[in-house]
């Protein structure tokens, strides 16, 4: 039987289709907001210390999933943790593809992911939980199978608005690529030409620490390839962080400001130095040598 007392308990934005999980001590609230029936049914989330609340909304990311192409109207969901595992899912309910509505709708599963900060990271309705070929979820004895080391991709992707920026995307195989914080940038360069291309992940010995180089480059700006090339900045954009999640603002490092009629400095690489203790870094510049401009 259902006995006690009733809780009234507020959160933000509260249409219908509440979840409520225990993640490393704290009560996580997801709930949907807005009508079925709308492309606009979404989820939005929030924490407590008690599983009668109160319940603080999200300050980042309020809203963690929401339409997006050909999906829409993505919520009412449930969320299922892996056995024995920080590895969690979402079920939910969307718009029928194609031709569906708020009466014609389809269940769909994603993936959820926290940041080192406990917070619910964005999902991408268009990118599929699993990739065909995977084996989905195995439980054996009671419990999910141990989790996989997984390879970092960190790239850009065209000269658009925002092509020429960090995006991240994993895989178990090298084959297989899943895209991170929903096919969006995860860092933007706010410096220099206020784009980049060409990162180059570098991890140090201990595996304590990383950082990414790239080139100051952004060509979706019209400058044009000739200008680039010429009289382009001759600066790397670098980022730093200790766990690959959360990183630092970016910094400008002029390295080939020196060089004389330095025209770039472009597709950076680096290397420990065991000998020295130091890092090599390695880019493409134009400049003139013999007589010739290269």
């Amino acid at each position: 039987s259902v006995e006690g007392d009733v809780h009234r308990i507020p959160m933000k934005d509260f249409r219908e289709g509440v979840v409520v999980f225990k993640r490393q001590g704290k009560y996580y609230f997801m709930w949907s907001i807005d009508d079925a029936r709308s492309p606009n049914y979404r989820v939005g989330w929030g924490t407590a210390d008690s599983p009668l609340g109160p319940v603080k909304a999200a300050e980042k990311n309020f809203i963690v999933l929401q339409k997006n192409g050909a999906a829409v109207g993505t919520a009412h969901h449930s969320v299922v943790q892996v056995p024995g595992t920080d590895r969690w899912y979402v079920a939910y309910h969307r718009h029928a593809i194609p031709d569906g509505n708020g009466y014609q709708r389809q269940t769909v599963l994603a993936k959820m992911n926290f940041d080192a900060n406990g917070n619910i990271l964005p999902m991408d309705p268009m990118q599929p939980a699993f990739q065909p070929g995977d084996a989905g979820e195995p439980i054996v004895g009671g419990k999910g199978q141990p989790d996989r080391p997984n390879y970092l991709l960190a790239h850009f992707t065209s000269e658009t608005t925002d092509g020429e920026q960090i995006y991240f995307a994993t895989s178990q195989d090298g084959y297989r690529w899943t895209d991170l914080n929903g096919s969006k940038p995860v860092l933007r360069s706010t410096l220099g030409e206020q784009g980049v291309r060409d990162p180059a992940l570098v991890r140090s010995p201990q595996g304590d620490k990383f950082w990414i180089l790239a080139t100051d480059l952004r060509i979706a700006s019209g400058k044009g390839w000739h200008a680039a090339m010429h009289k382009g900045s001759t600066k790397l954009v670098i980022w730093e962080s200790t766990n690959l999640v959360d990183w630092s603002a970016p910094r400008l490092v002029d390295v080939a400001g020196a060089i004389p009629d330095a025209g770039n400095a472009w597709a950076p690489e680096a290397i420990y130095d065991e000998s020295r203790g130091d890092y090599l870094v390695y880019w493409a510049t134009i400049s003139p040598a013999d007589g010739v401009t290269k």
